[in-house]
């Protein structure tokens, strides 16, 4: 029953910052001079996997 509550808490800040942490990363790799396969697959991640994706992007910043 805890559970339940404490997802109610946290799911309203969660997804505004999922999409924050998505729109960055994705319009970082749009501008990044990498080639079109990696900026193809580091989408794929970002997008597939929510949260893991950008923030292995962003502090990865191999790009």
């Amino acid at each position: 029953m805890y559970t339940f509550h404490f997802l109610s808490l946290i799911v309203p800040f969660l997804i505004p910052a999922h999409i924050i942490l998505l729109w960055i990363a994705l319009r970082r790799i749009i501008k990044s001079e990498a080639d079109n396969i990696e900026k193809l697959v580091y989408k794929i991640i970002s997008i597939f996997f929510p949260f893991f994706g950008p923030i292995l992007y962003l502090t990865t910043g191999k790009l």
